[in-house]
């Protein structure tokens, strides 16, 4: 009796779960219904909007074709425009670089000549790149010297230091043809952990100068710091950072600037 009571329930729930699935099917069947219904609706509505944007391009490409004979006829009578060639002004001479060259004089480097000096400090090559950009815009000059790198010193290698330098003077040399150009070299620094980059910068950036390909000139400024002991004269150099120039520092720079320049 006991199992007959529970295949009763059993094939009652069977039953229930037959109908709650026929049920389900047809509530997806319809959903199904809607959705489709609503697709076609949407369809519909894109198409007749694709219809609209047709005639309206059809429109304006007869609007615009009737007024390009007009046009035509107007810019028949307008001369075409002209860029105005910008005239350059002629200078004798650019010093262009960081902070090293602040206190240089025009007088005492090229006296009674047109020279412009141009300082960046904190600038490395890629920025004085950058400023030499804007300047060859409207100017034109004899004579480049640049000087730039010890901002470098701290944070690159000497080869990376170097192949930089090199980059910008052969940027310099593509703006500027026949200028004579020069790369200003590196003074030392009085300190042991950065004078061997330096002198390392120096002899890459020489080396480069001697190549044909490069066509640039270096001025070495050692023989202006050296004193008699021929060791470098440390009053040449501020004594706070040992890196800028003081009053006799910034004198024998002009004067070795002044004697490459004679030459």
């Amino acid at each position: 009796i006991r199992l007959t009571k529970v295949e009763n329930e059993l094939a009652l729930k069977d039953t229930q779960m037959r109908d709650m699935n026929d049920f389900l099917i047809k509530r997806i069947e319809e959903s199904e219904k809607c959705f489709l219904e609503e697709l076609k609706q949407k369809d519909i509505i894109i198409a007749n909007l694709a219809n609209k944007l047709d005639q309206i391009s059809e429109v304006n490409e007869t609007s615009s074709s009737s007024q390009t004979g007009n046009t035509s006829k107007i810019q028949k009578t307008v001369p075409a425009d002209v860029s105005p060639t910008i005239e350059k002004k002629h200078n004798d001479l650019l010093l262009i670089g960081d902070s090293i060259i602040k206190h240089i004089r025009e007088d005492a480097i090229n006296p009674g000549k047109e020279t412009v000096i141009s300082c960046h400090p904190g600038a490395k090559p890629n920025r004085i790149a950058n400023e030499f950009k804007k300047i060859v815009e409207c100017n034109t000059f004899d004579t480049i010297i640049v000087h730039c790198g010890i901002n470098c010193v701290p944070q690159y290698s000497p080869a990376y230091t170097s192949d930089k330098i090199v980059e910008l003077m052969e940027m310099v040399r593509s703006l500027a043809p026949t200028s004579k150009i020069a790369f200003s070299g590196l003074l030392p620094k009085i300190g042991p952990s950065y004078l061997p980059g330096i002198n390392d910068i120096n002899d890459r950036v020489f080396r480069a100068s001697m190549n044909k390909h490069c066509k640039f000139a270096f001025v070495q400024h050692r023989d202006y710091i050296i004193n008699t002991k021929g060791t470098i004269d440390t009053s040449v150099f501020c004594k706070t950072d040992g890196i800028h120039l003081s009053r006799k520092g910034v004198g024998a720079l002009e004067k070795s600037l002044h004697n490459f320049i004679q030459m």
